[in-house]
């Protein structure tokens, strides 16, 4: 499980922190991952500011589902599931499934 972890972090260092979480597991295995997510259109969302926090002070970003769907499915992850965990805050539990590769 990564809980509020990627966001922390630019493209090229997520692809390296999933890299490691997939050589880790085992095909079939899962990856969890707790992360505002922004959405796809332009609605409000406390998320637009959290990733300007991100973007200022550590370099990092929240994105949308497809952007890390397309970040993670490289690295051998597949979308299965997307649980909204708060709809004010855009807190989002989306579960991968590891492919082997």
């Amino acid at each position: 499980m990564l809980s509020q972890v990627l966001h922390n972090w630019d493209d090229e260092r997520v692809r390296v922190i999933v890299g490691n979480c997939h050589r880790a597991s085992r095909p079939g295995g899962r990856l969890m991952v707790v992360e505002y997510v922004l959405p796809e259109g332009p609605e409000p969302s406390l998320a637009h500011l959290m990733d300007l926090i991100m973007l200022t002070l550590l370099g990092g970003r929240e994105r949308t589902r497809a952007q890390l769907e397309a970040l993670l499915g490289p690295c051998g992850y597949t979308l299965v599931r997307d649980t909204p965990l708060d709809r004010v805050l855009s807190w989002r539990i989306l579960e991968f499934q590891h492919q082997p590769g």
